[in-house]
């Protein structure tokens, strides 16, 4: 089904939340919903872990950081400077969506995103975060929300387990043998080259562009000790530069860096 960006005014769903015990309440949402949480202690550096927990209900979807042509990017910021610095959005490995008509990257079901607090300078003062992401069954519905916590009080044994799952099902740094070897291009086509583990002939490959940069879900060539994937420019970089996030996915195991294609 192919998911077309409905922006209406009555789609954007708009409520600030109340804090109770680190961890906002629940945001309803056409198609699910979705609340904030946090550990209960920055670290030296006021650096304090959370997650974004999204339920989805059966057959609807959210987006990975790249969400193709139609789709709308997840993003999250602080309602105001307040007590910390900044607040930015991790992403575990996506799934692959064929609409038909396109392929785009995102997750269904439930699914928890890490988030991180940088520079908290009060852990009892409330924070505000705000939240604008879309969700899609047959269209795409956004949702905006404020979520807003204090950071400090102690949400449970569960909500913190569910916190250092999210961060563990991140995808590992690029190491020997499963990684990215070397990506170029010519024309509109980027080729990359990647190594898998041993005995892994099936894997999919993730990519964000920088700078404006979109491309094509790749295409896999498998070969010997890895393959090649190759993807198409939909739209090229505002300077030029072909420099994009990725994810490779093989089996259930993932790995994320950064490509710079020569």
């Amino acid at each position: 089904m192919k998911a077309r960006l409905a922006v209406f005014a009555g789609l954007l769903l708009l409520s600030p939340v109340a804090a109770e015990a680190g961890a906002s309440d629940w945001h309803e949402m056409t198609g699910g919903k979705l609340r904030l949480l946090t550990e209960r202690a920055a670290d030296a550096e006021g650096t304090l872990r959370g997650a974004l927990e999204i339920r989805l209900d059966d057959g609807w979807k959210t987006y990975w950081r790249e969400p193709g042509e139609t789709g709308v990017a997840p993003q999250i910021s602080l309602q105001s400077a307040g007590s910390a610095e900044g607040v930015e959005l991790l992403f575990p490995a996506p799934q692959r969506f064929d609409d038909g008509t396109s392929q785009w990257a995102g997750y269904a079901g439930n699914v928890t995103l890490p988030i991180v607090v940088t520079g908290l300078a009060d852990e009892s003062a409330a924070l505000g975060v705000d939240i604008f992401l879309g969700v899609c069954e047959t269209i795409c519905v956004p949702v905006q929300a404020t979520l807003t916590i204090t950071p400090g009080e102690d949400i449970g044994p569960i909500d913190e387990a569910g916190i250092a799952g999210a961060f563990a099902r991140l995808p590992a740094a690029p190491q020997d043998g499963f990684e990215v070897i070397k990506a170029s291009h010519e024309g509109d086509m980027v080729t990359i080259d990647v190594a898998l583990p041993e005995g892994v002939d099936a894997a999919d490959l993730f990519l964000a562009g920088h700078d404006g940069l979109m491309l094509a879900a790749p295409e896999f060539a498998p070969g010997e000790m890895g393959g090649t994937f190759t993807a198409r420019i939909v739209s090229p970089a505002k300077a030029g530069a072909v420099l994009a996030d990725y994810t490779l996915v093989a089996d259930d195991a993932a790995v994320a860096g950064t490509l710079a294609v020569r």
